[in-house]
Order: structure tokens, then sequence, then C-alpha cells
């Protein structure tokens, strides 16, 4: 009996701790996520290795993302429902920062809802989720500094890795 309520304590502490760690759309594998509004594209792969700080191949880590029509390398982070940007220069593996703003290590920075992706049917994707974006970011200063609109949410959609 002892046995037993150990096991089920041990389970119900490790549900616990599990549902802590929010990371089920990138657990999603063989889907590559795209977003229309900067063009970021990222597999299921790396938004889980992306706190990793070792880089073997690049091309397989990194993600991208388009900010007037230049293509840059970036790590995108997905956790507990945090969202977070960071641009990267792939040959020295360090941070970039957008017009020259170091205030904010983060490019964008925001929450995604729901936590959990739909499922569309009939669709060419398969799945998406939504990113609130906030205020402090690299984007968004730089949003201030030239009078452009900053957009509140980014939508992402999940297509089979074929």
């Amino acid at each position: 009996m002892k046995k037993i309520l150990l096991s089920l304590s041990f389970i119900f502490l490790s549900f616990i701790l599990c549902s802590c760690n929010d990371t089920r759309l990138a657990d999603i594998n063989g889907v590559i996520w795209k977003e229309e509004t900067f063009n970021i594209a990222a597999t299921s792969e790396q938004l889980q290795n992306w706190s990793l700080e070792v880089v073997e191949n690049y091309e397989d880590y990194y993600s991208t993302i388009v900010v007037n029509d230049i293509t840059y390398y970036c790590k995108v982070g997905l956790s507990n429902n945090i969202f977070v940007v960071y641009l990267m220069d792939a040959t020295t593996n360090e941070y970039l920062y957008f017009n020259d703003d170091k205030e904010y290590s983060h490019f964008l920075d925001g929450h995604y809802y729901p936590s959990k992706p739909k499922k569309v049917k009939n669709e060419e994707y398969i799945y998406t989720f939504t990113v609130r974006l906030n205020t402090e970011s690299q984007y968004y200063e730089y949003c201030i500094e030239n009078n452009i609109e900053f957009p509140e949410t980014l939508t992402f959609y999940g297509y089979e890795n074929k």
C-alpha cells in the first residue's frame, strides 16, 4: 500500500511539473511554422532547441525572419506561453541588435494563445496559433522612431514538413 501511495504521489508530482512547462506547440514534430508579417519560418525542431548555445550546423538550428526585405537568422523561443525572437549572427552565434537598439536584447516579445494549437481541417495548413506582442522590444522602438504601425498580433500557421 505504501508503494502504491508513493507511486501515485510521484505521478501526481510529475504531472504538476510537466504542466508548468508548456511547450506543446514545439512538441508537434514534422511541422514547419510560418508567419506572414515577418515571414518567420521555423521547424518544430528549431522551436524545441531554441535555447541551446552550441551550434554545429546553423542552417538546421536557426530560424529565419524577414525585416525590411532583409533576411536574418534568428532564434524563436516558445515556452510557458512566452514568445520571443532574437536576431542572431550565424557565424559568431552572437545576438544582433536591430537598428543599434541595445535597450532590449529581444527583437520581438509576447505571449502565445491558445497554448495548444488549433487543428484546422480542409486547409493547406494543419495547425495555427496566435501571438500577442508586447511593446518592450527592439522592433517596437524601431516602429516608434520611424512612425510605422506596430503589429499587435502575429499568427503562425503549421504546415506538414514533407
